[in-house]
């Protein structure tokens, strides 16, 4: 399982203030999540601020201290 996180740039109307907007969702392989990054810069262009994969580790594994 992987998460997919992205930040949106845009202005707002109220003084062309500059302000962002964070997103996230869960995909269940590494390549279905870098197609959806693909699509989102795709739709948002440049202003898709940022973005990450991460991994999502099972919380119920040692973890590596304790192993």
């Amino acid at each position: 399982m992987h998460l997919v996180f992205h930040r949106i740039k845009f202005t707002t109307n109220i003084a062309d203030q500059t302000t962002y907007k964070d997103d996230w969702q869960l995909c269940d392989t590494e390549n279905e999540a870098r197609q959806q990054i693909l699509a989102l810069q795709n739709i948002h262009g440049d202003a898709l601020d940022s973005w990450g994969i991460a991994a999502i580790t099972d919380a119920s594994e040692k973890s590596w201290v304790e192993k």
